[in-house]
């Protein structure tokens, strides 16, 4: 009997250990769910991708472009502002202390699908649950106030919410936001068919499991060199006060939907331009920008890039930035000229700014494939060389 006990043990740790190799050669293969599956979000994002969308609406929904912002430090970008400005008076510069600018970070992505449906879904962290509810009791009082109809409210996985739809003109128009920790989630939709309120807090759901399950660092905006590089490079301590990056993934649905509407109807002349600019593919893809305080210098470093689908658009750009400024230079006393440098394939040129009387800038700007890559100096006006090695650090990050 023993002996059949020490074969069955034998037999069912063999194939537990088997199936545990099998495992780490291929996870697919052997899967245990002990939990619930986490949401699908958007690539790089804490916000829910086309898949949970059609989850909740019905229908193929395509993203087409995103956005992720992060704030942290406002107080030192208003004072070197202040000084750029020649205004010791905290009041020309940004309203740091106002309740709505208490945003940690925010993300959101812009849906749409072949019907000229568009939704607008994200987030904004606050920095505190207290300004959140104090948010909250804003918007929810001014509904109360003015009496809007086809407004419901109520709660969802802990989160109050609150929803609303208007039709005009043939067309649906709904709104959702919910209150969940920190967090202020916002849902906006405009389109053919009228979505009910199930769907919007579907999403909402979604967007809650998405928060409590991914976490992501908002301190750098991506393919940007990070501010540790950045005080290393110059020599005083740098904090990061703003960054925010777009990412436009699927332009020409965009612009299909925006061409179905009433307004582009009755400015069609007024957006030709732009259309003009995708159908001959010179449209951007991305922006991304960041900004840097040190307070003991004064001083704010702005970097950031414009990404375009062509590179001979970023070319064409590059080369009529050089040629503008070298016709507005010509003839100056002290013989500025863009002189142009290139670093691991990046082709970029510095120039300073600076009086007696301010602003004193040093800017570079670059080219590398469809990037073109900006860096200013706000404050100094003195940093041709940091300026160039924190250009030639980005190189790498293209």
């Amino acid at each position: 009997m023993k002996s059949s006990l020490v074969a069955i043990i034998i037999v069912i740790v063999i194939v537990i250990g088997g199936a545990g190799f099998i495992a780490v050669k291929d996870p697919k293969l052997l899967q245990f769910k002990s939990s619930s599956t986490i949401p699908e979000t958007s690539p790089g994002m804490r916000v829910l991708a086309s898949t949970e969308v059609n989850n909740s609406m019905s229908g193929s929904w395509y993203e087409i472009l995103n956005v992720t912002a992060g704030v942290t430090n406002l107080s030192d970008l208003s004072s070197v502002i202040d000084n750029l400005s020649g205004s010791s008076s905290s009041s020309a510069g940004f309203p740091v202390n106002a309740p709505y600018l208490h945003v940690s970070y925010a993300q959101a992505a812009v849906f749409a699908t072949e019907n000229d449906s568009d939704l607008i879904f994200g987030y904004a962290a606050f920095s505190s649950i207290n300004y959140a509810n104090l948010t909250n009791s804003t918007i929810f009082s001014n509904i109360t106030k003015d009496h809007l109809k086809n407004v419901t409210y109520g709660e969802i996985m802990g989160a109050f919410f609150v929803y609303g739809f208007n039709k005009t003109d043939g067309n649906y128009s709904s709104a959702i936001y919910a209150v969940y920790s920190n967090y202020f989630i916002l849902g906006l939709y405009h389109g053919l068919r009228n979505r009910t309120m199930s769907a919007f807090t579907g999403m909402i759901s979604t967007e809650i499991s998405i928060l409590n399950a991914y976490k992501i660092n908002f301190v750098s905006a991506e393919r940007l060199v990070a501010t540790s590089n950045v005080t290393s490079v110059i020599g005083s301590s740098f904090t990061s006060d703003f960054n925010i990056s777009v990412y436009v993934i699927n332009p020409g649905l965009a612009l299909k939907n925006a061409q179905g509407t009433s307004t582009f109807h009755s400015e069609q002349k007024s957006f030709s331009p732009v259309f003009n600019i995708t159908d001959n593919g010179t449209a951007l893809a991305g922006f991304a920008l960041e900004t840097l305080s040190s307070s003991s210098m004064k001083v704010t470093f702005a970097l950031g890039y414009l990404q375009a689908i062509s590179s001979s658009t970023v070319s064409q750009a590059y080369t009529n930035i050089t040629t503008m400024l070298n016709n507005s230079l010509r003839g100056n006393p002290i013989g500025l000229s863009v002189i142009n440098q290139t670093y691991n394939g990046l082709k970029f040129f510095e120039l300073n700014i600076s009086s007696s009387n301010g602003p004193n800038i040093t800017f570079a700007i670059g080219m590398k494939q469809n990037y073109l890559v900006f860096e200013a100096d706000l404050g100094s006006g003195q940093m041709l060389s940091q300026l160039k090695s924190v250009m030639e650090e980005e190189s790498y990050l293209l």
